[in-house]
């Protein structure tokens, strides 16, 4: 690591490896328990086919950790990009999006409420979303859970080969996840 990354949750750079760390978490099944809690709380009965609620979305957002979800949310739709950017069917069966359609798309990425609302709708299951962050940006209820290797371990290329064979091997991966987290760290450089 040339220049110290800078953490998915607070934007800071990590200035000491010790002080940070990877983490792989299934965040989605995380966002469905806070948005079932605020149901709860405001006495909204959940039924599997209703559409996300948009007010319970605004409640999540407003509450402790609004500032996580919204870089949880963020970090989904750069990893998972393929997977929020569905094509649309054509009449003749091919898949097409039209400038307005992209633009429109894109554009609304952007939106915390718009992300959050989309994950809630469906997210890749079983597959694990990379952050890395500071060790005091990460709430206690996410460090039970998930994967998290101190930077300090993966803080060479060698080091990251060995993590990328492991973790390859231990549970359901998402290359594109696992590239978000080796460009964070290492950048982009050519072969």
């Amino acid at each position: 690591m040339s220049e110290p990354p800078s953490c998915d949750i607070c934007g800071q750079p990590i200035v000491k490896t010790d002080d940070g760390q990877v983490v792989g978490h299934d965040y989605g099944v995380w966002l469905h328990s806070l948005y079932q809690e605020a149901a709860e709380e405001n006495e909204i009965e959940m039924k599997d086919d209703a559409p996300v609620d948009a007010s319970l979305v605004a409640a999540i957002r407003k509450g402790p950790h609004g500032a996580l979800i919204d870089q949880v949310t963020r970090c989904y739709f750069a990893q998972f990009r393929a997977f929020f950017e569905k094509p649309v069917k054509t009449l003749k069966g091919g898949h097409t999006l039209d400038n307005n359609d992209l633009l429109e798309k894109m554009m609304r990425r952007f939106e915390p409420d718009v992300r959050l609302t989309e994950i809630l709708k469906g997210f890749p299951e079983d597959k694990n979303m990379w952050m890395v962050v500071h060790d005091d940006c990460l709430p206690d209820e996410l460090r039970e859970t998930g994967y998290q290797i101190p930077l300090t371990r993966i803080d060479t290329a060698e080091k990251a080969i060995e993590w990328t064979i492991q973790t390859g091997e231990k549970m359901q991966w998402h290359g594109p996840a696992w590239l978000y987290v080796l460009r964070h760290l290492f950048g982009r450089t050519g072969a």
